[in-house]
């Protein structure tokens, strides 16, 4: 697709885009990445975009447009997403944050006092937006995060470095978060934490079939896969750390098999939440005194 060699206004430009999209996307999906895309590429806020009557060009959508219908996310054609209320870094060395994993949060943060320094972890961090929000949200909380992926490790601190220059409260300075490069799987000990929060790799294989490309060809696929034969490998590796209080995020599949791995680890108080789609997706437990 050519972008055509003439002016149109904003709002235009939006409904160009979408209808071009519309072999991609869903329709409701579409006008929203073509609202992110004006937004993005001709430098205006929505206002501008449903007010402005100028007409412009846009020398630059015709590129971006060839690699929306190849299936790349616009969050990495413009290398950053907005999440929580978080402006965030992202590539194809970490997953997209989602909205279930903002749902995490809220979990998490319930589960635990916020007056006391505890001593908390973010495994699998990625983009570091579960270490970031959990910080800003709880500054007493003695945040760590770790990941396999150096580059992603790079990522996150960039994305902690950029959250706590927009933060007036020096309390919340999301730069004192520790990134460490750890492989969760491979038997290094690790410290006693009051509370781990984790979104680790969940999808089973034989579910690739179900998936978009946008996910399957831009996505860390490291970050996404487990083999059908040993799904609950990450969960089994959290359960034995033997934190305090365990968050986690999951398989709408394996919502009572993690229940039951828990309670086998020796955790109560188990509990197995539905995300805003009613699907099973996080499960949060205590470990008994």
């Amino acid at each position: 697709m050519i972008t055509p060699p003439f002016l149109l206004t904003p709002r235009q430009w939006v409904r160009y885009i979408a209808s071009a999209l519309e072999d991609v996307y869903e329709p409701r999906e579409a006008e929203n990445v073509a609202y992110w895309v004006v937004e993005e590429g001709l430098h205006c806020t929505r206002t501008d975009i449903l007010l402005s009557r100028d007409e412009r060009d846009f020398p630059s959508l015709d590129s971006i447009l060839r690699r929306l219908l190849s299936h790349e996310p616009v969050q990495y054609i413009f290398g950053r997403t907005t999440w929580r209320g978080l402006t965030l870094q992202v590539s194809p060395a970490t997953l997209i944050p989602r909205p279930e994993t903002a749902e995490l949060i809220d979990r998490a943060l319930a589960l635990c006092p916020a007056d006391k320094p505890l001593r908390v972890l973010d495994a699998c961090t990625g983009s570091g937006c579960i270490a970031i929000a959990l910080k800003q949200e709880r500054p007493l909380w003695q945040v760590e995060a770790l990941d396999i992926s150096p580059d992603a490790l790079q990522i996150a601190q960039a994305n902690a470095n950029a959250a706590a220059t927009a933060q007036s409260d020096a309390n919340t300075n999301a730069t004192s978060i520790r990134f460490f490069l750890h492989d969760l799987l491979g038997g290094t000990a690790l410290p006693a934490y009051d509370l781990i929060v984790s979104n680790p790799p969940y999808v089973r294989l034989s579910e690739r079939a179900a998936m978009t490309n946008r996910d399957l060809d831009y996505e860390p696929v490291n970050a996404l896969f487990v083999p059908d034969n040993d799904a609950l490998r990450f969960y089994r590796t959290l359960a034995s750390l033997g934190a305090g209080t365990l968050c986690v995020e999951i398989n709408e599949a394996f919502g009572h098999e993690v229940c039951d791995l828990f309670r086998r680890a020796g955790y109560t108080d188990i509990q197995l939440f539905h995300d805003s789609y009613d699907k099973p997706r996080i499960v949060t437990g205590r470990m008994a005194q």
